[in-house]
């Protein structure tokens, strides 16, 4: 095995070369995933008392398939966006009596719910509510992320967290 290792040196350093520069190029072309970045700037209570406002108005919230908590949510404006504290988690479900789709957007006081419909791209589902509210739903089957952009004006409330089965 020495003379053999001693003969083909040169042959062995270039496979070497070749396998890690063949390794290095797969790497980087490996797309990164996207809940290991989703874990800056959470509050995990905010997190948790918003998780814990569900559970507790669960009973009086109306019949949904899911629920959605934030994890982080930005005010944006011409001056650029800031970080602000998420006050609301997010329902999707369907009407019993109308057969038609909904969000609801719930808080403390009673849920402000839009009649909608989804469509489908690839991964991605989007909510669209019947009337123009200035609401921007999505979710990605990809990691249950969803994404929630609402206008006031010209400025903009940008929400993203993850979405639950009830």
């Amino acid at each position: 095995m020495k003379t053999f290792i001693k003969e083909n040196k040169i042959a062995i350093i270039i496979i070497l070369v070749l396998w890690v520069v063949i390794l290095n190029a797969y790497s980087e072309k490996q797309p990164v995933p996207i809940i290991a970045d989703s874990n800056k700037n959470i509050s995990m209570t905010d997190v948790g008392n918003l998780t814990g406002l569900y559970n507790q108005m669960l009973p009086s919230l109306p019949s949904h398939g899911n629920y959605c908590i934030p994890r982080k949510k930005s005010y944006c404006s011409l001056d650029g966006c800031k970080e602000v504290k998420a006050g609301i988690f997010i329902l999707v479900g369907e009407n019993k009596e109308s057969g038609s789709l909904f969000i609801a957007r719930c808080d403390n006081k009673p849920c402000d719910v839009y009649d909608g419909t989804i469509e489908k791209s690839g991964m991605f589902l989007t909510f669209k509510t019947n009337e123009e509210h200035g609401i921007l739903f999505r979710t990605s089957s990809l990691d249950d992320s969803f994404i929630e952009v609402v206008t006031l004006g010209t400025d903009s409330f940008v929400t993203n967290g993850y979405c639950y089965l009830k």
